[in-house]
């Protein structure tokens, strides 16, 4: 191999190793802008898991207190009926 073409291997050696190094400094950057993207979704996946817990408690305590208020008009109800019927046959 003569020098010229030594000095011409190791000059596309060495552009082939700095393409290299760039391509892997530019593949570097981009896993760390996914990275950061998915922790960002991870971080609103949380907020509306949490907003959406509370919205279920709050909707829960509702139902239940709005239960609660039925049973005792319904138990009223059953009180007056009952009250009106023992003083018809009175």
């Amino acid at each position: 191999m003569s020098l010229l073409e030594t000095k011409i291997t190791t000059v596309v050696k060495d552009d082939s190793i700095a393409q290299c190094m760039r391509d892997e400094e530019t593949h570097k950057k981009a896993i760390e802008e996914l990275d950061t993207g998915f922790n960002q979704e991870s971080d609103r996946a949380l907020e509306n898991t949490g907003e959406m817990q509370r919205q279920y408690r709050e909707m829960q305590n509702s139902f239940n207190e709005r239960i609660e208020d039925l049973q005792v008009q319904v138990l009223y109800s059953q009180n007056s009926c009952c009250f009106i019927l023992q003083h018809d046959h009175l």
